[in-house]
């Protein structure tokens, strides 16, 4: 599993009520059901939405767009977004602690 699928479904577990949104390079994307809601949602011509493996992606100059229609139909909304010491959009491992 990629760490940014493993990253998704660590914050999904923090804030199971909200669209999860990752920024990576000059996109945003969510994932397996928030994907999967984002594409049936959304009517945004210039996206990827790939069903097989529940990828939603837009640019990252539509993140306004995106979120005003989210906010309009109340559907709170976590962004992931990280650096690395480049300054390159990127997911971080998550480490989580057995219980």
């Amino acid at each position: 599993m990629s760490n940014v699928l493993k990253a998704y479904r660590f914050y999904k577990s923090l804030y199971a009520n909200n669209m999860i949104l990752f920024r990576i390079m000059r996109f945003f994307e969510a994932y397996e059901d928030d994907a999967i809601f984002l594409a049936s949602f959304l009517q945004l011509s210039d996206v990827s939405y790939d069903i097989d493996a529940k990828i939603f992606r837009f640019d990252a100059e539509r993140l306004d767009e995106v979120l005003r229609a989210l906010k309009e139909s109340d559907v709170p909304v976590t962004i992931v977004s990280y650096r690395n010491t480049n300054g390159i959009f990127m997911v971080n491992k998550v480490k989580q602690k057995s219980v």
